[in-house]
This record gives structure tokens, C-alpha cells and sequence, in this order.
């Protein structure tokens, strides 16, 4: 017998669309469109999972998460609806809700979460049964046949993302990295560095302020000199990178004077936080700038693309952070907890959840809640002015002050020259 699922949707059609959608993926599915014909069916059945909507006659979708969950805690439960505020999902986590979709549905996304939610559910039986240990079941690893550390890749979206930057480790000459504010790239070097290739590469992290003659050339002596055959430099930020900067990259790359001596093949990786012919188009990148890094490109998924990746990256920043604190162990998180991480935004991506992280360790709790979630969010936001970042927070000042500047000066074109900016930045946060 397949798993078991209930729909409960006062809207016929909808209802009809998720039975077809749940019983197209091979489940076995009883619906409803009355909560409490549906409370009937839930108490006198056995399901594996829930599907509910939030407002319905009679009874509200909270309403009926509250009774099912009170006579059978271990069902996971989905809600699906047109609208729900912050404060309502909050609501629905805190009373056990394992998921949270807005219409219109992402059809794939609905599917993944079904199957996580039991597989769960599953493994939870088994450790109460005691044929599975809890911390085998925490601690996920991917199955790819190559090393792979900057995302969990549980998401099919990151596993995608892995294996094509896998395939493009042998790039002949530059490579376009879309990263989004955030992105971990210390990881992503890391996870280059490991991958095996066709030659001795040696992968290099630089921002702005190492990109001069002087650093460049004794990097490039040193690192040929210890034998590396190969050298690839990860520009991040590469949008920020000045003129000068470029022109000396490009005689790098083209090994112009002063760099025609050096024999070992060099190569770039340019970190843009948006489509690189968005860039060029706001005349961000000029022409020679956009020629010379090539048509090669790959985007990291934010943490919002790789839902199903966001706990178990939280796990891992929380070993980290408990040995940076000599704790004897790290802290578990609970799966109200696991939920209210998937359904955040994270905006700032890794690095914002990473920070998030680093405030929870000092809960000092083997194993944090929701609630305890939720009190590292008041902290983080009364500290930074409503923001759950400094760069957030700063980035938001920033933003008020240049539009008052654009307002104050009635024009653009002079509000961009008062402050000492490009006009595409002020455009872009006027708009």
C-alpha cells in the first residue's frame, strides 16, 4: 500500500488539482472540501501526511492543524493558501505545520516537501523504535561522486548547481560566477581546490585591495615557483573592481608585459551579484571589460531556490560555531525550528544565516526552538535598526540617504555627483 495523503480544500477545483497533482506522484489520496467531515476521516484513518488550506467554513486551516495535531502530533501537515501574513505562519509553525505554500503553486516544490516531511516522519518511528540513531539521521550527506561542501546539496537545485560547476572545472579561460549577496565563496574555492582535474591547479580568492602590480606579480612568482601548474583567480565583487584594476587583470590573462614571462596557464572567475549583461547594459562593465570575460556563466542559487538545504546548512554552521566556542557539543534544532529557517527569506543568503547561527550558539540549549529562533531575531533587528545583518542595516541608511539626496536635489544626474556615485546606483535605488 502507498503512502497515505488528505487534501482538505473548500475550493473544488483546487482540491480536485492537488488529488490529481498527489496521486500523478503515486500517493494514495483522500480529500475533503468540509474541515469537519475531514477531522472524521483523519481520526479514524491513517495518513502519512496532511494537506490543508487556511480559509475554509466552519472551521479555519489553524482551527484544524490544532485537532489533528493534538490527536496525532507525528503527521506532518502542509498548508497550502492564497494569502497568509508573517504573523500567521509563524502562528502555523509554532502549532507544528512542517510547510507553507502560496498560490499560485510551485507544483515541484510541493512534491519535494511532501517527500522530506515523510521521509522525517519515517525516520522518527524508527529512532523511537530504536532501529535508527538520531544522529546518523541528522548529519545528511550528499551521494555525489566528487567532494561537495559549500551547500548540503539535499535540493535538487544545488545538486544541479554542484555538478555543473563540477563539469566546469577545466574552463579554458574565464568563467562568470553570478553570487548574490551572501554567497559563501570561501566554500566555492574550497570545493574547486578539491575537485580533480586534468592539471595542478591552485585556486586564489581576491578582492579589491589585493589587485595591484606589485601583489599580483609576487603571487604569481611564488605559487609558480611551488609547482603549481595552473592559476586561477576568483575576483569577487568583480563589479567593484576599478578600470586600472581590469586593465591590469586583462594583461595578466593575456600575459602582456610585465606578466609575458610567466609559463604556467592563468585564468579568471568573476563574482557579479547580477546577470552579467544587466551589468553592462547599466554600463557597469564596459565593452572591453564584458569581451574579455567571456560567455561562460553559472549562477549560485540562493538559499530561497535550495529550501530543503537551509537546515541542514544551519546544522552545519552550528558544529562550526560550537568548536570556535569549545563547546562539547553542538546544539539540535528542533523541527519547528528546522521549519521556521526554510520559511525565512534570507536575503543576505549563507552569510546572513551563518551570522543568524552564530547568535544562536549563545542560547547555550542542547536543542533550540522556534521560540528560541524568534528571540535571535528580535536581538539581531533591535541591533541594526530593523535589518538581520550589519550590511543590511547599513545597506538600508544607505539607501534612505541617497534618496533623500535625489529629492533634496530634484535630479538624479546631481544627486549622483553630490554623493560621488555611478547614476545607475542611484537609479537603481530611487526606482
Amino acid at each position: 500500500m502507498g503512502r497515505k495523503i488528505l487534501i482538505v480544500d473548500d475550493d473544488s477545483d483546487f482540491n480536485q488539482l492537488l488529488t490529481d497533482i498527489f496521486s500523478q506522484a503515486n500517493y494514495d489520496v483522500d480529500s475533503c472540501e468540509e474541515p469537519e467531515r475531514a477531522v472524521k476521516h483523519f481520526m479514524d484513518g491513517e495518513y502519512d501526511l496532511v494537506v490543508t488550506d487556511q480559509k475554509m467554513p466552519g472551521m479555519s486551516g489553524e482551527e484544524l492543524v490544532r485537532t489533528f495535531k493534538q490527536a496525532k502530533p507525528d503527521v506532518p501537515i502542509i498548508m497550502v493558501s492564497g494569502y497568509l501574513d508573517n504573523d500567521t505562519i509563524r502562528s502555523l509553525i509554532r502549532e507544528g505545520v512542517g510547510g507553507v505554500f502560496l498560490k499560485p503553486l510551485n507544483v515541484f516544490s510541493l512534491l519535494k516537501r511532501t517527500a522530506t516531511l515523510i521521509e522525517e516522519r519515517e525516520a522518527g518511528l524508527r529512532r523511537e523504535s530504536g532501529s535508527e540513531d538520531e544522529e546518523e539521521e541528522e548529519n545528511f550527506h550528499h551521494n555525489l561522486p566528487f567532494r561537495f561542501e559549500t551547500f548540503p546539496a539535499k535540493d535538487r537545485k544545488s545538486r544541479d548547481f554542484a555538478q555543473r560547476l563540477y563539469k566546469l572545472r577545466d574552463f579554458k579561460n574565464n568563467l562568470v560566477m553570478v553570487t548574490p549577496r551572501g554567497t559563501d565563496l570561501e566554500a566555492i574555492t574550497a570545493d574547486f581546490s578539491g575537485f580533480d582535474s586534468e592539471v595542478k591547479d591552485l585556486y586564489v580568492l581576491l578582492d579589491r585591495s589585493r589587485i595591484n602590480r606589485e601583489a599580483m606579480m609576487k603571487l604569481i612568482i611564488e605559487s609558480t615557483q611551488k609547482g603549481w601548474e595552473r592559476l586561477t583567480f576568483i575576483i569577487a565583487a568583480a563589479e567593484t573592481v576599478t578600470r586600472e584594476q581590469y586593465s591590469l587583470i586583462m594583461r595578466i590573462g593575456r600575459k602582456k608585459d610585465p606578466f609575458d614571462g610567466i609559463q604556467a596557464p592563468m585564468r579568471f572567475i568573476f563574482c557579479v551579484s547580477r546577470d552579467l549583461d544587466l551589468l553592462y547594459d547599466e554600463r557597469v562593465v564596459d565593452d572591453a571589460v564584458y569581451m574579455f570575460m567571456g560567455t561562460t556563466e553559472i549562477a549560485v542559487p540562493t538559499l530561497r531556490d535550495i529550501a530543503d538545504d537551509i537546515g541542514e546548512l544551519a546544522l552545519r554552521y552550528l558544529d562550526a560555531e560550537a568548536k570556535a566556542h569549545n563547546l562539547s557539543k553542538a546544539p539540535k534544532l528542533e523541527m519547528s525550528a528546522r521549519t521556521y529557517l526554510r520559511e525565512q527569506p534570507w536575503a543576505g543568503n549563507a552569510g546572513e544565516l551563518h551570522r543568524f547561527i552564530r547568535m544562536a550558539i549563545y542560547m547555550d540549549k542542547p536543542k533550540l526552538s522556534m521560540e528560541d529562533l524568534e528571540r535571535v531575531e528580535q536581538k539581531l533587528a533591535s541591533a541594526v535598526g530593523g535589518a538581520r545583518s550589519l550590511h543590511q542595516g547599513l545597506q538600508l541608511y544607505r539607501d534612505e540617504y541617497v534618496k533623500a539626496v535625489a529629492i533634496f536635489l530634484e535630479d538624479k544626474d546631481a544627486a549622483a555627483d553630490c554623493l560621488g556615485v555611478e547614476k545607475p546606483l542611484v537609479e537603481r535605488i530611487v526606482k
